[in-house]
């Protein structure tokens, strides 16, 4: 009977210090969080959590071999939320990519002057045309992407600049030619 006893008090020991640092860990899952964090993110810790309550003390192993099982749904849940983040912040960067886009195409129509030559509006349509054809490119930073948009307005500043005195010369000759 005292063997069964000590057995039976050891095996509550163990379990409680189970619980104990099951309780531990989904404290420290919570601690993963970061401002900002997408709801995805905040899924997978609460997913983790739930895992973590769900596992039951398994007698036929020892206490460190079923705090092992804890431990790997925390390491899995940090390599998942740093996908995650990594996953969140590339759709991040690549709206901001699109909304610069706007901007930039809205910058190009707004160097047309009154009078320009259909050549100066062909150049302008153009321009914009080849930024929507810019699709963001998740190799690049989101500058290194908007990189290549200035590229294109700057070619295009100067592209109207070299057209409009081309037809300011036109002009010109055919009022001499008069």
């Amino acid at each position: 009977k005292l063997r069964t006893d000590i057995t039976t008090q050891r095996d509550a020991e163990q379990l409680a210090a189970f619980d104990s640092y099951k309780n531990t860990k989904k404290s420290e899952a919570d601690g993963l969080k970061e401002s900002g964090d997408s709801e995805k993110v905040l899924l997978l810790i609460s997913n983790a959590k739930s895992a973590i309550n769900a596992l039951t003390y398994d007698e036929s192993k020892s206490l460190d071999n079923n705090k092992a099982k804890v431990d790997a749904i925390i390491s899995e849940l940090k390599n998942n939320i740093k996908a995650q983040r990594i996953a969140d912040k590339a759709s991040a960067d690549e709206a901001a990519f699109i909304e610069y886009k706007i901007t930039r195409k809205a910058d190009a129509s707004a160097l047309a002057k009154g009078g320009d030559s259909d050549k100066v509006l062909l150049l302008i349509s153009n321009a914009k045309n080849d930024i929507d054809d810019l699709n963001y490119n998740g190799n690049k930073s989101l500058e290194e992407n908007k990189a290549l948009v200035d590229a294109i307005i700057t070619k295009l500043g100067t592209d109207i600049a070299t057209q409009r005195a081309a037809d300011k010369l036109a002009a010109d000759k055919a009022a001499f030619d008069e």
